[in-house]
């Protein structure tokens, strides 16, 4: 998830920024609150970090294979406000 926050520059590692309260509307089981959660904000791709990109990096994550595979199933966005 990106939310649009600087990734870099003076005393970035002790500025407060970040996502504070989640809470997601519209389940029918009425309000999911994810704001117990620890939240933190991390740069760049878990991929990326594994590198697996390269030949050797591919043992660095945990591969499941499926024989029924997601089809047709569209990313969704969600707007959400901000306060």
């Amino acid at each position: 998830m990106t939310v649009g926050l600087q990734n870099g520059g003076p005393h970035y590692d002790s500025v407060g920024a970040g996502l504070t309260s989640v809470k997601i509307y519209g389940f029918r089981n009425g309000t999911v609150n994810l704001s117990p959660n620890i939240w933190n904000y991390k740069i760049g791709l878990e991929g990326e970090h594994l590198t697996i990109y390269e030949a050797d990096g591919l043992d660095n994550v945990k591969w499941m294979s499926t024989s029924n595979p997601p089809k047709n199933q569209p990313l969704t966005w969600y707007k959400l406000p901000w306060t």
